[in-house]
């Protein structure tokens, strides 16, 4: 059986980090695989491929937009009364109730 190799924090020059990055680029392992094969943390890795590539991880979360949509509620009464509301928040249950009331 095969020993994988340890982790140790070694320093490396940009260029052996640049060297490690395209080693596993070309090597068809996951990043788990190949760090531990080279003896490096994959927390280790993903750093050097940041700094040097300027990438960051694809377990990184990315910030995402929702667009805006418009929240304007209209409800026609049996009677045509329209009620219009951009503020869906005082469409409570209570308040309608209340209104039907009326």
């Amino acid at each position: 059986m095969e020993e994988t190799p340890t982790p140790k924090k070694v320093f490396r020059s940009n260029e052996q980090k640049r060297n490690l990055i395209q080693a596993y680029t070309s090597s068809g392992l996951t990043v788990r695989e190949f760090c531990q094969s080279q003896g490096i943390f994959a927390t280790q890795f993903y750093t050097w491929k940041k700094q040097i590539l300027g990438i960051p991880n694809s377990d990184s979360f990315v910030e995402l937009k929702a667009p805006s949509i418009d929240r304007t509620v209209e409800v026609t009464f049996p009677n045509g009364i329209r009620l219009c509301a951009s503020d869906t928040s005082v469409l409570t249950s209570s308040f309608l109730k209340i209104f039907l009331q009326a």
